[in-house]
């Protein structure tokens, strides 16, 4: 394609990818995948069956469309990347009869990747050859699949099925274009759509790996608002196992509040040291996704956190309730100095504040007992989006300390706590999450400032019940998702193409700058491809259980994108 968009080709694509018809193609392909159930299972044969029903759709859209104008590759996951470092332990395959992930060979059994490879038209030196890869993998916590014209709802709407409809609705457009214009690709174009992306990036490290598509650029699809960015945080989740090192009066249920306020401490440390260029401070992110039975997923920003505190006392229920609240309010104050408070803040779907409450006390006698439940709530979403976000467990910590601390003034009055919905899950108790980090921190040093500062905090615990600290308390590990930051050069040949993209479109040129979350892009940065990530969707939507998207965006990313991709393969 010559250095300047012809004035008929540009309208004709916003055109059409504006159209109702592209509206209707693409909500109705979007609606069909969500339902398409691909959260983790233990597994692996059910992972492969529902896989199996998306690359089905894929390929049979694919035909529908192209004919034998595409080969389509359904790629066997490679079982030697058991021995990449940048391989991720499949932690869904844990099971009770079970306790340690399978093997990677048992893991990807049967299972794949799928490829569609568009060869060149008339092969020349014009343009790139170029991946343009999405992922079909979703988080847990199913949402019933729904639309309300506009948008789409569903596990999965934007992270990341909106992408898959996108690049078929582009490769449709593509095919018209082709057609109306007598255009050609100088280059190969290769369509990879991933398995496993969201429990650390398997798929795409397994795709890293096929030669055929060495030194091709790389356009990594997800949701970034339409926004291409060159670079990506690097995240990393943590496992923290607590147990009472073999003491009587150690509590792991007491415990858990001290290391999540030290783990949010030295996040906030690695923030400030944090200076990229194409970084900014709230690229660093320290989330909590998980505690004992509250919690399906690491990244997912924690929502509702229960525990139950029994008492044995002869003052007025009531009397202690209300000074259990008065104690609640000043910790709340306290939180929202540091997180803010998202009671005040309208969630932009419902228009409702995005935490309607911030807790609720209630009183439940057990017997001879005074009982109370204390539930938290927050506001569930992406951990790269958790200043959008609220985290239960981060705001329970500041509850609960501030209980124990008064409690501990008190000690006539015998207490205790556990986890309101599984009581016996006392020792050891499980705390999950990720800390998010620009490329001025390497990997390896954040694993050992974390390890050091969640056993800080099992040692204020200590200090505080004034007993013996022991490392056998706290284990930290990092065998799941665990990826590296990366930038890619601003000025490479996939951001020169958005560019001119987007003076073609009138659209603003946004400063090149890495996006706040951690996806398969790093995977190809390290395997030598230029990478820059881009596509619809909000990211305060994904991973939430609200989790949608709007079809005007998916519309507006089309246009993006059909021009962008031609420009890159040298379409002339």
């Amino acid at each position: 394609m010559s250095d300047e968009f012809s004035t008929d080709l540009v309208n004709f694509i916003k055109e059409r990818a504006s159209s109702d018809e592209y509206a209707a193609y693409c909500r109705n392909l979007l609606q069909e995948l969500v339902e398409i159930d691909n959260r983790p299972k233990s597994d692996p044969a059910e992972m492969a069956a529902s896989e199996k029903r998306v690359f089905d759709i894929i390929e049979n859209e694919l035909r529908g469309l192209c004919g034998d104008e595409v080969t389509i590759d359904r790629v066997p996951i490679d079982p030697a990347i058991a021995d990449d470092p940048n391989y991720s332990h499949a932690y869904y395959t844990i099971a009770r009869d079970r306790p340690v992930p399978l093997s990677a060979a048992e893991t990807y059994r049967n299972r794949h990747n799928l490829v569609a490879i568009f060869k060149a038209d008339a092969p020349s030196g014009t343009g790139m050859p170029a991946i343009h890869n999405c992922h079909i993998d979703t988080v847990a916590g199913w949402i019933e699949p729904r639309t309300d014209g506009q948008r789409v709802y569903g596990r999965g709407a934007c992270d990341d099925k909106a992408q898959i409809a996108l690049l078929l609705a582009q490769i449709k457009l593509l095919g018209e274009v082709r057609s109306k214009f007598g255009l050609k690709f100088a280059q190969d174009r290769a369509y990879q759509f991933v398995i496993d992306e969201e429990s650390g990036g398997n798929g795409a490290l397994s795709m890293t790996r096929d030669p055929r598509f060495a030194g091709y650029q790389a356009i990594i699809y997800e949701i970034t608002t339409n926004t291409p960015h060159p670079a990506n945080r690097g995240a990393m989740w943590y496992q923290c196992t607590l147990t009472s090192g073999g003491k009587d009066t150690v509590r792991p249920v007491e415990m858990w509040p001290f290391v999540v306020r030290a783990l949010e401490e030295e996040g906030a440390k690695i923030k400030a040291e944090s200076n990229h260029p194409l970084f900014r401070p709230d690229h660093v992110q320290t989330s909590h996704g998980i505690l004992g039975c509250y919690g399906e997923h690491p990244s997912a920003v924690n929502d509702h956190v229960a525990i139950k505190i029994e008492a044995r006392a002869s003052a007025n229920p009531e009397r202690i309730a209300m000074r259990i609240t008065e104690i609640l309010e000043a910790a709340m104050a306290e939180y929202a100095k540091i997180y803010g408070d998202k009671s005040k803040e309208p969630d932009p779907v419902t228009g409702q504040p995005k935490v309607p409450q911030h807790y609720k006390l209630t009183f439940e006698p057990s017997g001879e007992l005074l009982g109370y439940r204390l539930d938290v709530y927050g506001k569930a979403g992406h951990m790269g989006a958790i200043a959008q976000c609220d985290c239960a467990i981060t705001k329970a910590a500041f509850l609960l300390i501030a209980l124990m601390r008064v409690a501990r003034n008190y000690p006539a009055i015998e207490a205790r706590g556990y986890l309101a919905d599984a009581p016996d899950l006392l020792d050891p108790l499980v705390l999950e999450g990720g800390q998010g980090f620009q490329p001025t921190h390497p990997m390896a040093q954040l694993r050992e400032r974390l390890t050091t500062a969640a056993r800080a905090g099992a040692r204020q615990y200590c200090e505080f019940r004034r007993v013996p600290y022991d490392d056998s308390m706290i284990q930290m590990t990092f065998e799941k998702l665990h990826n590296e930051a990366y930038a890619s050069p601003p000025g490479c040949p996939a951001m020169q193409a958005f560019h001119a993209t987007f003076a073609a479109l009138d659209l603003t040129w946004p400063e090149p700058a890495a996006w706040q979350v951690s996806c398969d892009g790093r995977l190809y940065a390290l395997a030598g491809h230029d990478v820059v990530v881009f596509g619809p969707g909000e990211l305060q939507f994904a991973h939430s259980a609200d989790e949608c998207i709007d079809i005007r965006q998916v519309q507006q990313g089309l246009a993006i994108s059909v021009l962008q991709t031609a420009r890159l393969g040298g379409m002339a």
